[in-house]
């Protein structure tokens, strides 16, 4: 046994250890983070933080987000300290990692952020609630090829924005038509309109709305009332009076003003109930029964004249011989209808059996003006002239 030993270490041992302590030291202060790193650091570049872009850019600056054994930090609060705008959103549910926060609660960042080697974010593990971001997922479960979406087939490689082409790539597979039609009348901006339930599908039910669809209305394309829409906001703003859209349609010139609906209906132009008594020239008898065409005549429905003459010309029967105030005799009942005619208003009154004999006795031919008032032009001579030839001198009108 040797004698110089130093307990039971030879010297040789102790010269070995100290080497080997030496030479450690030295590779860890100039190459430990190369030693212990499980690999690279991702180096995807953002808005610099204190001069630094990208986790790449640490190098082997392990402690920047590693504490030491003796340090009270832990990592994540290593990560709030340099990505303060993160820490913010904690508190909104309404960003990302609120919406984190909010369905996970105290979930650690390398949760979803794994460096060295992995996906700088990987939200497989996580719970996000997506209809807090204005969209429900319940309508993409699946892709047309029958496999599970998951984020980065809409989102890519950005969580936080999206964009509306991956809309455009995935329906022009399903519905190339239909899709080419609708972004020309409602263009690119998908979530404007639409929040994965399809509110403002063809299924929207437009009678929960101030302005219900009947009739007509129901059959029409939505573009056509809804023209140069993007947003909700510009489907509420559609007028809701008739003439914004039927202006064109308008046989009337404007001339029965612009509310279509207090003679017309949705159901056609054609049936239309107009209320002539709200009117100046009030509709009763016949009157009621006459097509509207047969006094507004190409559509004239100002300035008509409203004396009986005007339009009964044609059918006086009295040839202009008791001047033109038709109303002065008949009712709107009909023709036949004559109002009881005070013939004493005139030179020859009617008096006794005259009274009751028919006007067209001794109005013949509808001839009344100038008809002869002597009685002998009407009453033939019993006498043969061998008497006074004025019936008056022995007659009156109550007999002969």
């Amino acid at each position: 046994m040797d004698d110089h030993r130093l307990g039971f270490l030879a010297p040789s041992s102790i010269i070995i250890g100290i080497l080997t302590l030496l030479i450690t030291g030295g590779l860890l202060f100039t190459h430990g983070g190369t030693l212990f790193s499980p690999g690279p650091l991702n180096p995807q570049k953002g808005q610099p933080i204190a001069g630094v872009a990208s986790h790449a850019d640490l190098k082997g600056n392990c402690a920047a987000c590693h504490g030491g054994l003796l340090q009270k930090t832990n990592m994540d609060e290593r990560c709030s300290a340099c990505h303060i705008d993160i820490q913010a959103q904690k508190g909104d549910p309404a960003t990302l990692h609120g919406n984190l926060e909010k369905k996970n609660g105290n979930l650690e960042c390398r949760s979803c952020h794994q460096e060295h080697g992995g996906s700088l974010t990987d939200l497989s593990r996580a719970k996000v609630d997506h209809t807090d971001f204005g969209y429900d997922l319940s309508a993409h479960v699946s892709k047309l090829d029958g496999s599970a979406f998951n984020c980065k087939d809409c989102h890519k490689e950005d969580f936080v924005t999206f964009d509306s082409g991956v809309c455009m790539e995935c329906h022009l597979q399903d519905q190339p038509d239909q899709m080419q039609a609708h972004t020309q009348a409602f263009g690119y901006n998908c979530l404007a309109c639409h929040d994965g339930i399809d509110t403002y599908n063809s299924n929207f039910n437009h009678d929960a709305f101030a302005f219900g669809l009947s009739g007509k209305h129901a059959e029409v394309a939505c573009i056509q009332c809804h023209q140069n829409t993007h947003s909700p906001a510009d489907l509420r703003s559609a007028p809701t009076d008739c003439n914004s859209c039927h202006t064109r349609d308008n046989p009337h010139s404007d001339l029965l003003g612009t509310d279509c609906a207090s003679c017309h209906t949705t159901n056609d132009w054609q049936t239309a109930t107009f209320d002539h008594n709200l009117a100046a020239y009030k509709l009763s008898g016949k009157h009621a029964e006459v097509a509207c065409t047969d006094c507004h005549v190409n559509h004239d429905y100002t300035g008509l004249p409203t004396d009986c003459y005007s339009c009964h010309k044609g059918d006086d029967t009295h040839k202009g011989q008791y001047g033109t105030d038709c109303a002065s005799c008949h009712t709107e009942a009909g023709w036949e209808q004559v109002q009881p005619f005070d013939h004493n208003a005139f030179s020859f009154k009617l008096t006794g059996q005259h009274v009751n004999v028919p006007c067209t006795s001794c109005h013949v031919n509808n001839v009344f003006k100038g008809t002869p008032t002597d009685c002998e032009s009407c009453h033939r001579d019993q006498h043969g002239g061998g008497l006074y030839s004025h019936c008056a001198y022995c007659h009156t009108p109550d007999y002969w």
